[in-house]
């Protein structure tokens, strides 16, 4: 298959951490690619002044996201026009693609078909600005990170979801990125019947691993070391890739033969311990032949 990239996540650095120190990061373990989270990686930067940054530090951008959701918020707009300055920016900067979100039911009275076509309607501008500047919009599955969904009503949360409304959207410029550790979180088996079900969409790939957080486990489950993130009522802490629930070395070997584009690190651990369990990852990676 092609060529499989490794780039890391700004969402795991502070807002107040200058755009260097997640480009340095990047640059001192070789990997060439980031995901620039808007707006919280560039401050008060320009796109030219970032554009600068990233030719003197000698990293791309793989990919440009926002915390963004077209159903379930009452600021439709400002939500749009996020996805619409994502594309700006991953135009300007040389990106193909941008990530986004889906949302949730308000009230928990619209069933999931009403949610995607309204998903779908609301959407409809973003993908055009996306074909005319050739960039595809990914889309993450989520579990229920904020606790604002009781009724479970992300289609996302579930792959048979996300591939309705994949075909509801029906646009090469709308893909999946595929997060195996928030299907995992939300009880939805990651690799490999979620992956079985939507590979022919995934154009990018988010990766960390996870396990049920258990007081009484080894360290490597510490809440020291990992957020704790719960789904409902169930705890779950983030790991270093290998070290958690989900089969990775199985769905590795499989990429490799399957699947060309970006993979990227989000470990989702308290920051004061991301340089390690990077280093950890990286290395893991290494071992299954993907670096």
């Amino acid at each position: 298959m092609g060529e499989i990239k490794v780039a890391f996540s700004g969402t795991e650095f502070s807002k107040d951490e200058p755009l260097d120190v997640l480009l340095n990061t990047a640059k001192d373990f070789n990997v060439e690619y980031v995901e620039l989270w808007l707006p919280k990686n560039i401050g008060n930067l320009s796109i030219e002044q970032v554009k600068s940054k990233l030719n003197i530090i000698g990293i791309k951008i793989a990919c440009v996201s926002t915390w963004s959701h077209l159903v379930g918020v009452d600021e439709v707009e400002q939500n749009r026009k996020l996805i619409m300055d994502s594309l700006e920016w991953a135009s300007k900067l040389g990106a193909h693609f941008v990530n986004t979100y889906f949302g949730h039911s308000k009230t928990g009275k619209e069933g999931e078909d009403k949610l995607i076509t309204l998903y779908v309607e609301r959407t409809k501008p973003c993908l055009r600005i996306a074909e005319e500047k050739n960039i595809i919009i990914v889309l993450e599955n989520e579990f229920n990170v904020l606790r604002d969904d009781p009724d479970k009503s992300d289609v996302t949360r579930k792959a048979e979801g996300v591939l309705k409304l994949m075909k509801a959207v029906d646009s090469p410029f709308f893909r999946v990125n595929f997060d195996l550790c928030n299907f995992y979180i939300a009880e939805e088996e990651p690799y490999p019947y979620a992956y079985e079900i939507l590979k022919g969409y995934i154009k990018y790939i988010h990766l960390k691993d996870g396990a049920k957080y258990v007081e009484s486990r080894e360290s490597r489950y510490d809440s020291s070391t990992n957020k704790i993130f719960s789904d409902y009522e169930k705890l779950y802490v983030c790991t270093p890739l290998g070290k958690g629930a989900i089969n990775y070395d199985a769905f590795l070997k499989r990429l490799k033969n399957e699947y060309s584009g970006f993979i990227t690190l989000e470990p989702h651990v308290h920051r004061e311990k991301l340089i390690k369990v990077l280093a950890e990852s990286i290395d893991y990676l290494k071992e299954k032949g993907l670096v």
